[in-house]
Parts: structure tokens; C-alpha cells; sequence
């Protein structure tokens, strides 16, 4: 059941949505992304669009822990710390 802009189903229950984020925050998204497109949006495809920046800003952080990762481990045991110092 795809729900309409105030937020219910077509029989007046209220559309269940992801609870990652709340209703206020879904209805700004809908407001600035309904400045960018002339389709009228609803609050699913608000919280669609929130779903999907979420998940384009999860893979760009795995991809830089990732890499990172990557880097520690051919620099070496010592060459990824600094101001080692020797103690014998």
C-alpha cells in the first residue's frame, strides 16, 4: 500500500514506515526534496530518499575504513605508529 502525502493508507490507517527515522524528520526531507523535483512527493518517498542517502554514506564510510585498513597493514607493525621510541 503506497501511502498518500498526509501520511496515511488508503484506508485512513496510518503507513508503517522504517522507524530509523521519526516522522518530523521525514516530513523536512519531504519538504527540501520537494523544492528540487515538480512530482509532488509523499512521506514514503521521503523516507525512501533518507534510506538511500543513509545507505550511499554507509558505503563511502566502509569503503575509507576499508582502505585505511589496507594502508595500516602494508606500512607495517612500526610504520603506522609515531614517536616510537626504542627502550633497550
Amino acid at each position: 500500500m503506497k501511502g498518500r502525502e498526509d501520511g496515511l493508507g488508503d484506508d485512513d490507517r496510518p503507513v508503517r514506515h522504517s522507524r530509523r527515522f521519526s516522522d518530523e524528520i521525514v516530513e523536512k526531507a519531504r519538504k527540501v526534496f520537494q523544492k528540487r523535483t515538480s512530482r509532488k512527493l509523499t512521506n514514503e518517498d521521503a523516507r525512501q530518499i533518507l534510506e538511500n542517502l543513509t545507505g550511499y554514506f554507509r558505503v563511502l564510510h566502509d569503503w575509507e575504513r576499508t582502505q585505511r585498513k589496507r594502508e595500516a597493514e602494508s606500512a607495517g607493525p612500526d610504520k603506522g605508529r609515531r614517536n616510537h621510541i626504542d627502550e633497550d
